[in-house]
């Protein structure tokens, strides 16, 4: 459930709710994300920052404390006072959004997007902020027990604008932290590393071109005391498979800064007049039963809004992959022959793996030519996986969109 209150948001899902205000300066404070509450709530969960802070810039002279710096808010600007990360930078510009609007939308999707998204009924928040030449639109969604975010930005004024960094989400949320990443490298991946989180800054980043086995985009923000079935535990993804980048930082007055969305590192988009781009789509999940209770509702998100619904709630099938034993050396025959023994150990999807078009002998070469190679397959792809769902089988098949060799045509092509 969504509603509005006297300029306060109430997002209520599952086991949590998101409480959002327009302050009086038109700014989007963070009131809450964790526990369920009450949207009237909201003057009770209020930060109160006192008599202010030393070099603090003002939003209203004679406030000592209307700096935004020490307010907890659900999108920052630059260059205006806040001090801490960012989330959105503009070529060298300031920025600084107001709020314009919202409207409450219930959907099957929360809105039209070229990327990836999560999928299924869903009720969503859009909340839109404004400055000279500029529109920013906030998505806040629920899907059950979990909270996803987006942004779009959008140049309304004459002049062209170069975004450097664009965030999915970013939120203040009050308490001391550990963040829980997973990295490693080939044949070593999803290594766990926990590391408290203090006043420097803790980045999760991955600038491989992917979202890699360095770097896992997916990571956890967990009380220090909590458990695998007691305290809290924050979890975060990104539904998106280009370099990645999540940052935490605790602030003096104790506020946990934490965003998430494509690494700013190489990252330019120049927006004309008229122009919007959109981010990734955040992921966020609350819990209060610790790191299972977490973990049991981002699997529940990701069965049921992510997978395909062909899949939802079936067993995987078992599967058997031709590269151990053939590597880039077979044929028709010996595929077949393979598929043979697969099925009579039980085997039910047979994966032809990489060698199977253009001049790909090695994987020096053709990586990027799916045309395929009828010197080994005579028969094609069809007559391959006619013969093999003839079996029984399902027949699967193995690429890398993501890469090219140099020798190749489509390099050759298109060396840019």
């Amino acid at each position: 459930m969504i509603e509005y209150k006297n300029n306060v948001f109430g997002i209520h899902g599952e086991g949590f709710s998101c409480l959002l205000r327009v302050n009086d300066y038109g700014l989007l404070e963070m009131l809450h994300f964790g526990e369920p509450v009450k949207t009237d709530d909201a003057d009770a969960l209020t930060f109160r920052p006192g008599l202010g802070w030393g070099g603090a810039v003002l939003l209203e002279a004679g406030d000592p404390a209307s700096s935004a710096d020490v307010m907890p808010l659900a999108w920052s600007g630059a260059g205006r006072g806040d001090y801490r990360e960012s989330p959105l930078e503009l070529g060298g510009m300031s920025t600084d959004f107001r709020y314009v609007d919202y409207e409450i939308i219930n959907s099957t999707v929360p809105m039209k997007s070229v990327l990836p998204q999560a999928r299924g009924k869903c009720e969503t928040l859009r909340v839109t902020m404004a400055q000279a030449g500029l529109e920013l639109t906030l998505y806040f969604s629920v899907f059950g027990g979990v909270l996803t975010r987006r942004a779009v930005l959008k140049n309304t004024g004459s002049a062209p604008v170069t975004v450097t960094k664009f965030m999915s989400s970013m939120m203040d949320i009050y308490g001391d932290y550990n963040m829980t990443t997973f990295d490693g490298g080939w044949i070593a991946e999803m290594r766990k590393h926990t590391v408290p989180v203090l006043d420097s800054k803790v980045v999760n980043e991955s600038l491989t071109g992917f979202s890699s086995n360095r770097h896992n985009p997916g990571f956890m923000l967990s009380e220090p005391e909590a458990t695998e079935e007691s305290g809290i535990v924050y979890g975060m993804n990104l539904v998106y498979s280009g370099n990645h980048y999540a940052a935490a930082q605790r602030s003096l007055q104790g506020f946990t800064r934490v965003m998430q969305g494509i690494a700013p590192a190489g990252f330019v988009k120049a927006l004309q007049s008229g122009e919007e781009f959109e981010t990734p789509e955040a992921v966020m999940a609350f819990s209060d039963k610790g790191f299972g209770g977490m973990s049991e509702k981002m699997h529940r998100f990701v069965n049921t809004c992510i997978v395909p619904e062909y899949w939802q709630g079936r067993e995987r099938p078992v599967l058997f992959n031709d590269w151990e034993g053939c590597m880039f050396d077979f044929n028709h025959n010996r595929l077949i022959a393979l598929a043979k023994d697969a099925k009579e150990l039980g085997c039910e999807l047979f994966v032809l793996d990489d060698g199977w078009f253009g001049k790909r002998n090695d994987d020096h070469a053709g990586l990027g030519d799916y045309n395929v190679n009828m010197k080994k397959l005579p028969y094609g792809l069809k007559g391959l996986g006619d013969k093999i769902r003839e079996m029984g089988m399902e027949f699967g098949l193995w690429f890398e969109p993501e890469s090219v060799n140099m020798d190749s045509d489509l390099y050759r092509s298109h060396p840019d």
